[in-house]
């Protein structure tokens, strides 16, 4: 898969409701003692939930969590995953980690949730010694212009591409 070109984003569609529920946590994977195995239900189901016929395959998703370069973030209540963002080295930009994907349960959406995975992510990154962070956003569902406001100021280069997901635009954001 051409990265640059093809990947997807996942943007929570907001909701008026606001119910009571318990709260959520992030987790940061430790490769040395969690194992693709040990989640890997869930994350497929997940996958399956928010993309359907176009998820990626249980291959690729495999090689990304196991890969120990890779900085995965679990968003949980009460201990059931329902969402979680993977990022890997970009290897097309130098000091670079490329966010692969980033994904909420559909009902879990519109609580602004991505916000704690990717501050998590954005963290983790920086001490691992990134000074940018490198991602595709889909255009269609809004999600690439909430990008763009949420990091205006920080974007240091954007562009538009297709890809089989639909027109996604580019995004170098510095950490």
């Amino acid at each position: 898969m051409n990265k640059k070109s093809s990947p997807r984003e996942f943007q929570p569609e907001k909701t008026s409701s606001r119910e009571s529920q318990p709260a959520v946590t992030t987790e940061l994977i430790d490769h040395s003692t969690q194992s693709w195995g040990d989640i890997k239900g869930e994350i497929l189901e997940l996958e399956d939930e928010c993309f359907g016929g176009q998820a990626f395959p249980e291959s690729k998703l495999e090689s990304i969590f196991n890969n120990p370069e890779s900085i995965i973030v679990l968003l949980k209540r009460e201990g059931k995953i329902i969402g979680f963002s993977s990022a890997l080295p970009d290897r097309d930009v130098e000091g670079a980690v490329y966010i692969y994907t980033t994904e909420i349960h559909p009902d879990e959406q519109g609580k602004g949730l991505v916000t704690s995975i990717v501050s998590l992510l954005e963290n983790e990154a920086r001490k691992r010694g990134y000074k940018f962070l490198t991602r595709n956003a889909a255009i269609g569902n809004g999600y690439a212009g909430k990008i763009q406001k949420n990091y205006e100021g920080r974007i240091l280069e954007t562009y538009e591409n297709d890809s089989e997901y639909g027109p996604q635009r580019y995004f170098k954001i510095a950490l």
